[in-house]
């Protein structure tokens, strides 16, 4: 049966239960039922709807908000030396590694000591996922894992962007969490030297780039006469008299 609705012809080929029951009690008998004509669109639909969840997968986002519930307000604290002594003017520098559980992120913040000779700015890292290896952002390349609570221990040596930071210590309320978490009863801490800020001894004076470097190695050795063999003489190489200087 055709139906026009405003010049659009419909053609019913079918009613619901409802409808058949109010036309047979109305005693208006209905023709038989047509079979619906074929729609590409409405196959393709069907095929398109979504499966149903049969995995057991939690959603990220519930377990991140859980994991926040959870967490909130919770700080592991570590104490960290990094030790560059080895280089020109180098000292142990003391900091602080706050790890966050409720996101996962960790901060760094440098401890200064009176009259240290740095610009006390304390915030050496602030809180962000610091990867475990660092590398060169690549936007279809997937990002690296980023330091957890399982990579802080005391004794291990952390790479925050290439500074590796020796964990020596930490508070009381993270020992308690990694007995809980971890099963970890003994906490070996680490033995440090005496902490300073002098600048080791160096047989070489500084090259200040006032001068060219030819230069200062020659009134370095002007001043060290004493020190060298008189069979030395000008033309002597670099490494030579590097060498006789460092001679006990």
């Amino acid at each position: 049966m055709n139906v026009e609705i405003y010049g659009v012809t419909y053609h019913i080929v079918d009613c619901d239960e409802f409808t058949n029951n109010f036309f047979n009690r109305a005693e208006i008998q209905l023709n038989r039922n047509e079979e619906f004509p074929y729609d590409p669109f409405l196959v393709n639909q069907e095929k398109m709807k979504p499966h149903p969840r049969t995995t057991t997968t939690q959603d990220p986002e519930k377990l991140t908000l859980r994991q926040f519930l959870r967490n909130h307000r919770k700080v592991l604290r570590f104490y960290a030396v990094l030790d560059n002594r080895n280089e020109s003017f180098g000292d142990m520098r003391q900091f602080v590694i706050q790890y966050y559980l409720s996101d996962d992120t960790t901060r760094v913040n440098e401890v200064y000591k009176n009259n240290s000779g740095y610009l006390e700015f304390p915030t050496f890292c602030p809180r962000q996922g610091i990867p475990k290896k660092v590398q060169i952002v690549v936007m279809d390349k997937p990002r690296t894992a980023t330091i957890t609570a399982a990579d802080l221990m005391i004794g291990r040596t952390v790479n925050i962007f290439n500074r590796p930071l020796l964990l020596y210590d930490c508070d009381e309320y993270t020992e308690n969490y990694y007995r809980t978490a971890y099963g970890i009863t003994e906490f070996s801490h680490v033995q440090l030297p005496e902490l300073i800020n002098i600048a080791p001894e160096s047989p070489i004076r500084h090259w200040d780039r006032i001068e060219t470097e030819e230069n200062t190695m020659e009134n370095t050795f002007l001043g060290l006469t004493q020190l060298l063999d008189l069979n030395l003489t000008y033309t002597a190489s670099k490494q030579q008299f590097i060498d006789v200087m460092l001679q006990p």
